[in-house]
């Protein structure tokens, strides 16, 4: 798997769990593990380092590209 690859699978997945996260945080939709109920702030965690984890992602896929 060629870097580049690499960097557009990683960057995607990360996207798309921190928009997941995002959506359940604006809706306020529950989330139970068992009888857990998971808070809120599990979720904004789940938006700030899969965010940051894509935007790494993209900014070397953009150093690559020069």
């Amino acid at each position: 798997m060629s870097n580049r690859l690499y960097l557009v699978v990683s960057a995607t997945l990360f996207l798309l769990v921190a928009i997941t996260h995002l959506v359940r945080v604006m809706n306020g939709l529950p989330v139970l593990v068992g009888s857990y109920a998971v808070p809120m702030a599990a979720s904004w965690v789940g938006v700030v380092v899969p965010g940051f984890l894509a935007g790494a992602a993209i900014r070397l896929l953009r150093q690559e590209a020069t």
